[in-house]
């Protein structure tokens, strides 16, 4: 079945064939699928709350992996900095105290800097405890060598931190949003401007294409609130031990993800752009959030989120120049879209009742397999499978949005977008104007995404 094309290139779901052995036929070579890496070193750097995750189960879901796949992925786990003779502090500015103002061959107070860690490790997860959302109020003096908790003082922290993190580009790292507070443990001011920061950090600090990736721990911990849940509390803020094993193969996940440099496929329904300007109050807000800030969420909403489009001129097919054509063409858009400076972005629904998502890891379907196949005119394009869940999923969410627009994402960006005409299921395929470089390039990332999944009785691992 075709999902017809309104302004861009098409996505389609056939009904491919299988060999006899059940592998997907799509007439194309299988190409771009060359192993990622299967030996990995890994460090993570934490302190209580990393150990309650850890004694999750973490250790074991790599164990079983390596078992089951052939792999050779070490994670070891350190307290970082200890408490002796540095302090018991891992927060922005003690990472940019130990790394960026003391960075050097030579320990500072007995810890590690990034020049003695990078020669290492492959990949480095270093995070906040709870503490760090303990957020005072900014005073319009923000100071990079302060050790006050304010969003003011993160932010040039974080900063410094990002352009000292690229300076080794051969190491990823992997940044855990901060861990929240019980809502008896802080005041409401504070816990906003906590969810606000981390908000900040993985909306606008984290960019793409560089060795910088995030966790999104703080969303498990709160399910887009201002508190660490009850449920999920020892006590104190530190997370129970059910909690933490239901978020250590999810950790895992994630990590494995940047190890294997998969990328993520994601489906979304846009927003609607008649039922959006039916409330301009509302569309006004989601506008100036963009333009004015840079935010791609408004904090505190969990319905709709802007989207990076990777290749605009391929997205809206302007009868011209888009850069001239798009502040007169927009308006007849079916969909919300805006431009700021040189980049372009639609809005499209975050929750799961609207898409097949894979937000901080916690999905309960997975891609199956990607491989280059070709259209009639014998161009490249992406041919890709869903598992039997996720192909439930997508069957229900197509016959529930028929005639509406269903965006393709990998990593966040927006490849493709297309009218929904008929109820679709689990194979398709990603048309656009990719050279067979660029194809060859994401099925391999797809498929580092398509994980081989060891027994499911070894410590829940995929």
């Amino acid at each position: 079945m075709m999902v017809g094309a309104t302004a861009c290139c098409a996505i389609v779901w056939a009904s491919y064939g299988r060999d006899a052995s059940g592998q997907a036929k799509a007439g194309g070579q299988q190409e771009g699928q060359a192993a990622s890496a299967a030996k990995a070193k890994i460090l993570f750097l934490h302190h209580s709350t990393g150990e309650c995750v850890w004694n999750g189960g973490v250790k074991e879901w790599f164990a079983a992996y390596n078992k089951a796949n052939k792999t050779e992925y070490e994670i070891i786990e350190q307290n970082f900095p200890k408490d002796d003779p540095y302090g018991w502090n891992n927060y922005p500015y003690d990472y940019w105290n130990i790394w960026v103002k003391h960075a050097g061959s030579k320990p500072f107070k007995g810890e590690p800097t990034l020049e003695m860690l990078t020669p290492k490790y492959d990949v480095i997860v270093f995070k906040h405890c709870f503490p760090v959302s303990g957020v005072e109020e900014d005073t319009g003096k923000g100071d990079v060598a302060s050790e006050d908790k304010r969003i003011e003082n993160y932010k040039l922290q974080y900063e410094a931190l990002k352009k000292k993190l690229r300076e080794f580009p051969k190491t990823k790292f992997i940044v855990w949003t901060g861990a929240a507070l019980k809502k008896s443990e802080t005041d409401e001011d504070s816990a906003k401007r906590a969810k606000a920061f981390f908000e900040w950090v993985r909306d606008r600090w984290d960019e793409q294409g560089d060795n910088i990736y995030i966790w999104d721990f703080r969303e498990l911990e709160t399910e887009g609130g201002l508190y660490l849940k009850d449920a999920y509390a020892q006590g104190d803020s530190h997370p129970n031990e059910k909690f933490s094993k239901k978020v250590a193969p999810l950790f895992c996940q994630r990590v494995l993800e940047v190890v294997r440099g998969s990328a993520v496929l994601e489906l979304r329904i846009l927003a609607d752009a008649k039922e959006m300007r039916s409330d301009p109050k509302k569309l006004t807000r989601y506008v100036e959030a963009l333009k004015n800030g840079g935010t791609r969420r408004l904090s505190g909403d969990e319905t709709y989120q802007w989207f990076e489009i990777a290749n605009p001129v391929d997205f809206f097919k302007p009868q011209g120049d888009l850069s001239t054509r798009f502040e007169k063409d927009k308006a007849n858009y079916a969909m919300v879209a805006e431009r700021v400076a040189d980049k372009y972005y639609v809005l499209a629904h975050i929750g799961d009742k609207y898409g097949l998502t894979r937000r901080s890891g916690e999905a309960d379907w997975s891609l199956e397999s990607a491989q280059v196949d070709h259209d009639t005119m014998g161009r490249p394009i992406i041919a890709f499978t869903l598992d039997e869940r996720g192909g439930n999923k997508l069957a229900l969410l197509t016959r529930q949005n028929r005639e509406r627009q269903l965006a393709i994402l990998i990593d966040d960006l927006v490849i493709s977008q297309a009218t929904i005409k008929d109820e679709i299921h689990a194979r398709g395929a990603i048309y656009g104007s990719f050279t067979p470089e660029e194809v060859n390039e994401l099925v391999r990332k797809l498929n580092a995404g398509a994980q081989p999944k060891p027994p499911a009785d070894k410590a829940q691992a995929p």
